[in-house]
C-alpha cells in the first residue's frame, strides 16, 4: 500500500499520514467498486518509497515520493458491499474520517487509509464469514507468521554469539538443541504413543513466538507430538489438564480426533511442574475451548 506525502497542492492528507501510523499485524480492509476485496495485515514496518511502478499512469499527478507499508492480502472469495449490512455497521462508524458514508452506505471517495475501532473491525470479519469467506483461519495464520518473523528478526538484532542465535531461531521449528532437549524428557507422543522420534514434531507447549530466550530452549516447554496431534495443539484446538486430561475446543473436534484414531477421553499422562506452568498459559491464551470451573479445580488439584 503506497500514498503520496501529500496532496496535489501540497496539503497535508490525515489519511496518508495514517500509512506512517501502521504496526505490524494490524488489520486492513481492501474497499474498491463499493465492496469489500479483500483483508490483510501489515506485514513491516512502513517506509519512504517512491511511486510504485506498478501503478502505471495511475496517480501519475501525485509526487513520486511517498509512504509505503507493505501488507499481505487474503482476498475475499466473495466480496460483500459494506452498504447491504449498513444496520449493522452504521452506529461503529467513526465520526471523523469514515470510510463508509452514513447516511447512504457508499464508500467514502476522499478517504485513503482511516483508522476504525476494533468492535467495527471484527463487526466487518463476522460478516466476511457470513457471507462464506473462510478468511478465519488465514488472517490467524498470517498474523502467527507475522508474529514469529518480527520476533527472528529480533533475535538477529541482538548482541550475542551467532551460534545462540542459530538455536532460538531453529527452536521456531522445533529443531536443533530445543528437540534434543525435549527428546530426553519425552519419550513418544502424548495420544498416539508412537515412540519413533524422527516422525515426531518437537512442538513448544508456551509458542516459541511468545516464549522468552530462555523458554524457546526450555524442555519443559515442549512435547513430542505426532504430526495431526501437533497440529490439534498447537492451534489451540485441544490442550491438556495437569493430571492430563484432554479438552478439547468443541464437539466438532471430539468428532475428528475419533475418525483419526483418537481417543478423546483418553489420559496424556503425567506433566511434571514446570510444564504444568506452560500448560497453564496454554490453556489460558491459545485454547479456544472454555475451560469449565470443574476444570480449573481439577487443573489446580483442588479436588
Amino acid at each position: 500500500m503506497w500514498s503520496p506525502k501529500t496532496k496535489k497542492n501540497g496539503a497535508s492528507n490525515e489519511t496518508y499520514l495514517n500509512l506512517t501510523r501502521t504496526a505490524i499485524n494490524d488489520t486492513v480492509f481492501s474497499y474498491a467498486h463499493g465492496n469489500i476485496m479483500a483483508v490483510g495485515r501489515v506485514a513491516g514496518p512502513w517506509r519512504e518509497a517512491s511511486r510504485p511502478s506498478e501503478f502505471g499512469n495511475v496517480g501519475a499527478q501525485w509526487d513520486h515520493e511517498g509512504w509505503l507499508v507493505p501488507i499481505e492480502w487474503v482476498p475475499l472469495e466473495q466480496p460483500y458491499s459494506p452498504r447491504a449490512y449498513l444496520s449493522r455497521l452504521v452506529h461503529l462508524l467513526p465520526e471523523g474520517y469514515s470510510p463508509i458514508r452514513k447516511r447512504d452506505g457508499h464508500g467514502n471517495q476522499g478517504i485513503y487509509l482511516t483508522q476504525i475501532s476494533e468492535a467495527l473491525g471484527n463487526e466487518l470479519l463476522r460478516i466476511c464469514e457470513l457471507t462464506k469467506n473462510s478468511t478465519t483461519d488465514s488472517l490467524q495464520q498470517l498474523s502467527i507468521t507475522l508474529e514469529e518473523e518480527a520476533e527472528e528478526r529480533r533475535i538477529e538484532r541482538k548482541p550475542i554469539p551467532p551460534t545462540e542465535k542459530k538455536q532460538l531461531i531453529k527452536a521456531r521449528r522445533g529443531q536443533g538443541i530445543f528437540r534434543i532437549r525435549v527428546g530426553q524428557i519425552e519419550q513418544r507422543c502424548r495420544l498416539t504413543r508412537l515412540e519413533d522420534k524422527s516422525l515426531l514434531i518437537a512442538s513448544h507447549i508456551k509458542p516459541w513466538r511468545n516464549s522468552t530466550d530462555e523458554e524457546k530452549l526450555d524442555e519443559n516447554n515442549g512435547l513430542l507430538l505426532s504430526p495431526h496431534v501437533d497440529r490439534l495443539f498447537d492451534s489451540g484446538l485441544i490442550t491438556f489438564t495437569n493430571d492430563g486430561r484432554i479438552l478439547c475446543a468443541s464437539e466438532a473436534i471430539r468428532k475428528i480426533m475419533r475418525r483419526w484414531g483418537l481417543d478423546p477421553n483418553s489420559n496424556a499422562g503425567h506433566f511434571n511442574k514446570a510444564q504444568s506452568g506452560y500448560l497453564s498459559f496454554h490453556r489460558t491464551h491459545i485454547f479456544k475451548g472454555v475451560v469449565t470451573i470443574d476444570d480449573i479445580l481439577k487443573v489446580d488439584g483442588m479436588h
